[in-house]
């Protein structure tokens, strides 16, 4: 596992020099490199990014572009986020990096603190619920070197199994939705003759990691159904083996065709448009889309939801043109185009099967990075 290291300006030397010696000891384990350029930032180099320290631009501007890219990022604060510490800082510093820091903070896959003290104090600002803590054999003879690059090796795999998409490749991810395409549309699955390259990959899939990534986005049930359609075998993972900070047990959630209860105010105007419309599979249908579009603003959109309005595009019949006529109305009707070219490139939906042509923009590959995730 080679991990990517950044120390902001205001870290101690002699607490770099100690992170640094733990690095030796995970030797042949871990592999630590010095952040240098932008041109680090590749996932294909790095399994996830390191930070410690919070109050320096280049921090914020490294969790950002890690998260545009899908690389896990461990935060270690280090104490910067005590109030003693925040009450030391330039008044300026707070005030241009306090709200980034705090999305910095929320949007880290996971967050490493110093000892009980920072532990209790970070828990009650509520920030971010993946919290581990590993205590600094600086402030304790009692804790030995060893045992904590031990823990900071397990920490790293943590992060991993938290975000397990990290580790798959676009062929991992070119086989997962064909096997999802398997499972809910055997028949146009048979018609595009994917079979033999889907089980000349079979061997090379890295299980462990698709079928958490699988089960994190509530798909696993489509993914063995697509191993069930096509007669080949279930891979074995020892569930048991996983350590994460998500419990993975999240009850399935289908993509709602029902108006949403809570909304802003510039949103209410969208709903009373498509609730406005007469036709009730053109109205389920819009609701669908409206959905979508919310939890893409708020960073929870599984893949099983992308998934559900495959099956209600490509498998139900509807009006197209009055679905169109109502997303426009509602001012949605960019953003499901973009949605087309996700499912064209996941789901291999054709024209043919769009009520309107996809948008291949710049954002469009955005939102497709943030729905698959891989």
């Amino acid at each position: 596992m080679n991990v990517l290291t950044y120390f902001s300006r205001d870290i101690p030397d002699a607490d770099r020099q100690h992170l640094q010696s733990l690095y030796a000891l995970m030797a042949g384990q871990v592999g630590c490199t010095p952040f240098a350029s932008k041109v680090d930032l590749d996932r294909s180099k790095y399994a996830l990014i390191h930070l410690v320290g919070c109050w320096d631009a280049r921090t914020i501007w490294l969790q950002k572009q890690a998260e545009e890219r899908n690389i896990p990022v461990l935060l270690s604060l280090w104490g910067t986020l005590t109030p003693w510490y925040i009450r030391r800082l330039n008044p300026a510093c707070r005030l241009l990096l306090g709200k980034r820091v705090r999305r910095m903070v929320c949007r880290s896959t996971a967050v490493h603190v110093c000892g009980e003290l920072e532990q209790s104090l970070f828990r009650a600002r509520r920030w971010n619920d993946a919290c581990e803590r590993i205590d600094n054999p600086l402030l304790s003879n009692a804790v030995d070197e060893r045992a904590v690059a031990a823990q900071w090796e397990r920490l790293y795999h943590k992060v991993l199994d938290t975000r397990p998409a990290s580790m798959l490749s676009e062929a991992d991810e070119r086989l997962i939705g064909d096997l999802l395409l398997a499972g809910v549309d055997p028949e146009w699955f048979s018609d595009l003759e994917l079979q033999p390259q889907l089980e000349s990959q079979f061997d090379q899939t890295p299980w462990r990691y698709v079928l958490m990534y699988a089960q994190q986005e509530q798909v696993l049930e489509g993914l063995y159904a697509g191993l069930k359609q096509l007669s080949l075998p279930a891979p074995h993972v020892d569930w048991a083996a996983f350590e994460s900070f998500r419990t993975g047990d999240e009850p399935l959630n289908h993509l709602s065709t029902e108006p949403p209860t809570h909304v802003s105010g510039m949103l209410n105007n969208k709903v009373r448009r498509l609730a406005a419309c007469s036709d009730e599979t053109v109205r389920k249908l819009c609701y669908m889309v409206f959905h979508l579009y919310q939890e893409e603003k708020d960073h929870q959109l599984p893949l099983v939801h992308l998934v559900d309005l495959y099956c209600k595009l490509r498998l139900e019949p509807f009006d197209e043109a009055l679905f169109v006529s109502q997303l426009r109305g509602a001012g949605l009707l960019p953003f499901f185009r973009r949605i087309e070219y996700v499912l064209q490139h996941f789901l291999r939906l054709t024209e043919g099967f769009m009520p309107v042509p996809a948008l291949a923009d710049k954002r469009a590959q955005q939102l497709r990075r943030k729905i698959i995730k891989i």
